[in-house]
């Protein structure tokens, strides 16, 4: 059984982020902030920059909206048939935080996080520990779209990634003998749990068939 990743974080510490008079976080150019804050750990480590998409951030939009509603603070469900999307989820204080400090909270799973293939990434042996921070430097992810919704008590942060990341890659498994071709299939289900997709890796000559059929024909 793969493992799946589902990982969901404590309400944020009000201590993780300065407050401004009257207990508000100024929130202009809050979305290039919440990219900048991304791309900011990214540079650090060399791996290439993200660009915002609008359309993720849209899908980003329905889900915050929908944990603002319930109050639940789970991931949103599986998309079978669809692209792999990434997603990381934060829950804080309304309008107490900045940008900067949401994504920080991701971040700071650095501490726990050690280079190599995932999910064999944590020092602790958790991979949990680290998911968050192995979305926001996925080095295959190159867009990035979120958005934030406010519920009764606290204010939910909803970032989706394309492509996603925490992707385990099964090679060449799903194997399927098809007039004597034998077609394999990569498996890859993402660390979330989001979804799995089947992806044609290679085309084999089944052995029991003579190659002297795929002979050309003479003139």
């Amino acid at each position: 059984m793969r493992p799946k990743l589902r990982s969901t974080l404590p309400l944020a510490l009000l201590l993780c982020s300065p407050l401004l008079i009257g207990g508000t976080i100024e929130r202009i150019d809050f979305n290039a902030r919440l990219l900048a804050a991304h791309n900011a750990e990214r540079e650090r480590i060399g791996v290439p920059s993200m660009d915002w998409d609008p359309a993720l951030a849209a899908d980003a939009r329905v889900w915050a909206r929908e944990l603002a509603a319930t109050g639940r603070f789970e991931h949103s469900p599986d998309e079978p048939n669809q692209p792999i999307e990434g997603e990381n989820l934060w829950a804080g204080t309304p309008r107490a935080f900045s940008p900067e400090a949401m994504v920080g909270l991701w971040v700071s799973e650095k501490t726990d996080y050690r280079p190599g293939v995932f999910p064999n990434n944590s020092r602790s042996g958790d991979v949990e520990n680290v998911g968050h921070y192995t979305q926001v430097i996925w080095r295959t992810s190159h867009r990035v779209g979120c958005a934030t919704a406010v519920g009764k008590n606290e204010e939910f942060l909803v970032c989706r990634y394309s492509d996603g990341g925490n992707v385990e890659t099964d090679d060449f498994s799903d194997y399927r003998d098809v007039g004597g071709l034998k077609f394999a299939f990569q498996r890859a289900t993402s660390g979330a749990g989001r979804s799995t997709t089947l992806k044609l890796s290679k085309v084999e000559l089944d052995p029991e068939v003579p190659a002297s059929l795929f002979d050309k024909p003479a003139k």
